[in-house]
């Protein structure tokens, strides 16, 4: 188990630096870095003097290098918009993304699991039908109509949740989280639902199933203890892979409630000023957040599946 860890550990580091490297090379070589910090009527003589200060003169790959080197280091250097270390931005941004995105993908990985599994059960019969409905009419709305509908209707109108604004108090935060996070969850329950269902019909169907009932086993032991355990596969896979893209997917949440998180500060580097060593920092973090989750789900595999042989 150990050795596979480490193998698959270390097989993630040459895609780790090939991406990095070429979104160092995107981000300072192919971004109007220099045009975009200065004036229109800038002079030649301070355009240098900026090109200089950004280390955008000399050879083109010696200066990729040495940047993607730091990047790979975790050295960011600091924001040009924010005249701090990146390292330290993302560091209080991302606890916050993480706040909003972490406990919405496992509350919905949850709710949508349990529809799943009564949806497979009752397979064919009008809660069947009524749940797949549900499901379709979630799946078929858009994220920003969620947000605009229940940010008026909860908050404006009801004044249950705060509409706007963030708290940099772990306690008194939570307070302007529930909303988007209530949202996250009811955008990606449609989705999650359709597939978990999809999963636990197919596993209703196993011959072990079929074995199993003719044994005389309960409804419940085969639910929970066979066909839960067996379908782990697809639900891992789902909720592990799903994080990172959940992590940024949140950005339009932070914009429209005020939450500093990570996808909002990259946002507006991109839109903005153009702000390469943020804009590096946070692809950076998230690169790294996807190559390790699939690590992690691969080791997970085994944990849930005696049937998958790592060696």
């Amino acid at each position: 188990m150990w050795s596979y860890a480490i193998k698959r550990t270390l097989s993630f580091i040459p895609v780790y630096l090939v991406v990095v490297s070429f979104i160092t090379f995107i981000a300072w070589e192919h971004m109007d870095v220099v045009d975009a910090w200065l004036p229109k009527n800038a002079t030649p003589t301070a355009r240098a003097e900026k090109m200089k200060e950004l280390g955008l003169t000399g050879n083109v790959l010696a200066r990729n290098y040495r940047k993607a080197i730091r990047s790979i280091q975790f050295d960011f250097g600091n924001s040009l918009a924010h005249r701090q270390p990146v390292s330290e931005i993302l560091i209080q941004r991302s606890w916050v993304s993480v706040f909003l995105t972490l406990p919405a993908l496992i509350l919905s990985t949850i709710f949508a699991v349990i529809i799943g599994l009564l949806s497979a059960v009752f397979r064919g019969r009008p809660f069947d039908r009524f749940l797949i409905v549900m499901a379709t009419l979630g799946m078929s709305v858009s994220f920003l109509v969620y947000i605009i509908v229940l940010q008026f209707l909860l908050a404006f109108k009801l004044q249950w949740f705060h509409i706007y604004g963030f708290d940099d108090n772990v306690l008194k935060s939570v307070q302007y989280l529930i909303l988007p996070i209530m949202i996250q969850v009811l955008v990606s329950m449609g989705y999650n639902t359709r597939f978990y269902r999809a999963v636990m019909v197919e596993e209703s169907t196993q011959n072990y199933i079929v074995t199993a009932y003719a044994k005389g086993v309960s409804r419940f032991h085969v639910i929970f203890v066979h066909m839960l355990r067996n379908a782990m596969i697809p639900i891992i896979t789902r909720f592990f892979i799903s994080l990172p893209f959940v992590f940024m997917g949140s950005f339009l949440l932070e914009v429209f409630f005020g939450v500093p998180g990570l996808g909002s500060i990259l946002l507006t580097s991109l839109t903005g000023k153009t702000d390469p060593p943020l804009i590096i920092g946070a692809t950076t973090i998230l690169c790294t957040l996807y190559l390790l989750l699939n690590v992690i789900t691969d080791i997970m595999y085994a944990v849930f599946d005696p049937r998958v042989r790592l060696n």
